[in-house]
């Protein structure tokens, strides 16, 4: 498995503003509550993760499709794109409804991969990027996001459900919100979606990541299944007693 540690993220600071003190009070936590730093909560949640059976692994589809090589993101292919969307997708599980979203990626590949290797991107070029080709794959959000990430791994985080709960537990003093598909991700227009959504999210991902030494995709998979555990404290108690 490739473990890639983050390019130091100049990148992202172009492409959206971080604001260190919409951050400052941000409570990390462990399943007592207890408040922890960043980089306990990451390993003890990230460790909770490798305990959940989720398939397809991350080793099978995810790090061997996400092409990134010596400090650089590589050429997507076919298989690539459609191995990243069935991993998303959980596997054979309504597949047959998500399989279109990755034959239609498939021809936009040669659009995903200019993305990909632009040195720098804007918040602009994601917007001209979302409008063309993402919004000729998929009208749904979740799926869209996904896209752009896989194009810029390090630049657009996976958003979900389960990540944007945590989110606004850790920003918003233990708020939480357990159907945040209904009440956020799908809430209001596209434009407020982003703005009031992944934006944010984008932000707070950032501000983990800066300065810590670790995996964006361990980052990613501390949080989803803090935001999981939030939703599902008991049918999920069993993988931290």
């Amino acid at each position: 498995m490739i473990i890639f540690r983050i390019i130091k993220i100049n990148n992202l600071i172009n492409l959206i503003s971080l604001k260190k003190s919409c951050f400052v009070n941000m409570e990390f936590c462990i399943v007592s509550l207890e408040k922890k730093s960043k980089i306990e909560f990451i390993e003890y949640w990230s460790s909770v993760c490798d305990k959940y059976s989720y398939s397809p692994s991350d080793e099978d589809y995810y790090w061997p499709n996400i092409r990134i090589g010596d400090n650089k993101l590589e050429d997507l292919n076919a298989k690539n794109i459609t191995c990243l969307l069935f991993w998303k997708n959980g596997g054979l599980n309504r597949w047959e409804k998500r399989k279109p979203i990755a034959e239609k990626a498939i021809t936009h590949i040669n659009t995903i991969n200019a993305f990909r290797k632009k040195d720098s991107v804007s918040w602009k070029d994601f917007l001209d990027f979302y409008n063309d080709p993402i919004k000729d794959c998929t009208t749904g959000r979740i799926y869209g996001i996904f896209i752009a990430h896989i194009a810029r791994p390090l630049e657009f985080p996976i958003l979900d459900q389960h990540v944007l709960r945590a989110q606004i537990f850790i920003t918003e003093k233990r708020k939480i919100i357990e159907k945040t598909s209904d009440e956020i991700i799908n809430k209001g227009t596209f434009s407020d979606f982003l703005d009031l959504c992944y934006k944010p999210y984008i932000q707070f991902f950032n501000s983990i990541m800066e300065d810590i030494d670790i995996s964006f995709r361990q980052i990613d998979r501390a949080i989803w299944m803090f935001g999981k555990y939030l939703k599902n404290k008991l049918k999920l108690r069993f993988l931290i007693e």
